[in-house]
């Protein structure tokens, strides 16, 4: 059965593992967030990769591009701590949206 990674901030991270996702990382540098996603890409059980905005923002040109070729995983790009601060959507409807699992 392929698996959910998700990559970003510490609360973001925190929400996704709550809603039962147990592949998450914490990154907070932009080598982090490259060793992260390569470790995505190359796993063979990696069927969806949810990554925030701000990640994604600190990834080389190189890795988006590679990003958005791939089959496999499907990458979603999602708000992270900041935007949802900024006053965008809370995690707990980002992850109704994403994954269709309600948090009450």
């Amino acid at each position: 059965m392929d698996k959910i990674v998700v990559i970003g901030d510490a609360d973001t991270v925190l929400g996704f593992r709550l809603a039962g996702v147990t592949e998450a990382r914490t990154v907070t540098t932009p080598q982090e967030a490259e060793e992260a996603v390569a470790t995505a890409v190359a796993a063979t059980d990696s069927g969806i990769m949810i990554v925030t905005q701000e990640v994604m923002s600190t990834l080389s040109q190189k890795t988006q591009k590679q990003l958005q070729s791939l089959a496999k995983p499907a990458v979603i790009e999602v708000p992270g701590k900041k935007a949802v601060a900024a006053g965008g959507e809370s995690i707990a409807v980002l992850i109704k949206k994403v994954m269709g699992v309600e948090l009450k």
